[in-house]
Order: C-alpha cells, then sequence, then structure tokens
C-alpha cells in the first residue's frame, strides 16, 4: 500500500494548536452510527459553551464543515458516500483546515487504519468504549476547552 499526498497538499506538522476563545468553540462530530452519535450528543448537551454540529453523510459534511469552520472535528471512518479518509484529506488541503485537529472515531483499533489516516493528517483517535473521561481527554489536549467545560463534571 503506498499513499501519496496531491502536489502542494501535504498536511501541516503542527496538529496540537492551543486555541484561545473569543466566541464559544465549534466541534463538528461527523458520524453515522447512532450508538457513537448518542453518546457523543449525550456528552455534548452537557456543555452548552460548546457550539456542536452533527452530521451523518460525509459527501454533505464537507460543504457545512467549511461553512461552519470547526475548531474541532471528530470523524467516523466508515462514512458511506465520502470515507472519513478522502474527508481528512480534502480538509487538510485546505488552508482553512490544515491545522484543525481531526480525530477518528471508531469502533476497533486497527494497526493499518491508524497509519493510513494519520498519513492523511488524521490528529488522534477515540475508540469505543467512548467514555466522558475520553471525550474531555481530547478536547483539553487539542483545543484547550477546560477553561470553558464545567469544572463539577467528575471525570468517571
Amino acid at each position: 500500500m503506498q499513499l501519496v499526498h496531491p502536489p502542494n497538499c501535504t498536511p501541516s506538522s503542527n496538529y496540537y494548536p492551543q486555541f484561545s476563545f473569543a466566541k464559544p468553540p465549534k466541534v463538528a462530530c461527523i458520524h453515522e452510527d447512532l450508538a457513537h452519535c448518542q453518546v457523543l450528543k449525550a456528552f455534548f448537551s452537557q456543555h452548552q459553551k460548546i457550539e456542536t454540529v452533527f452530521l451523518d453523510d460525509g459527501s454533505k459534511a464537507l460543504s457545512l464543515l467549511f461553512e461552519i469552520q470547526p475548531d474541532l472535528i471528530f470523524c467516523d471512518l466508515a462514512l458511506l458516500q465520502l470515507n472519513g479518509y478522502e474527508l481528512c484529506a480534502m480538509l487538510r488541503c485546505s488552508s482553512i483546515f490544515r491545522d484543525t485537529p481531526i480525530v477518528v472515531v471508531g469502533t476497533q483499533d486497527l494497526y493499518m487504519e491508524r497509519i493510513k489516516a494519520r498519513m492523511l493528517g488524521v490528529t488522534d483517535y477515540l475508540f469505543a468504549p467512548i467514555t466522558e473521561k475520553k471525550l474531555l481527554t481530547l478536547l483539553e489536549k487539542y483545543a484547550n476547552f477546560r477553561s470553558i467545560i464545567d469544572s463539577s463534571i467528575i471525570l468517571k
């Protein structure tokens, strides 16, 4: 297997930006798995200070992502029409999303999928079971959401 980046489309080496938010941060969740979406929706519904958009169609998600320009993206690799690999590669070719953290959400941690995803610019991975602790860790790691997350939440 060989993956080649299109010319002038190399992912940035800095996938770990720290944000300071003058307005509420935006998170996009692109996922077709109803169980994972429900877990993500339940988590983000507790945090009204985070604008969250849920999308279930990869082909429609691309144009909507450019419209909303989220600060963090959760993406399923197994999207049907435009899979997560293709979506990530397209986003990384845009200067708007070159440094936006993209977190893959999946059911299995497969080595070859990790390699392929990393080469296409995926920042990190979130595998089942999805827990509040894992989500909080990712939010703090990639988008410095600590200051806006309710401090009363107890990590489980």
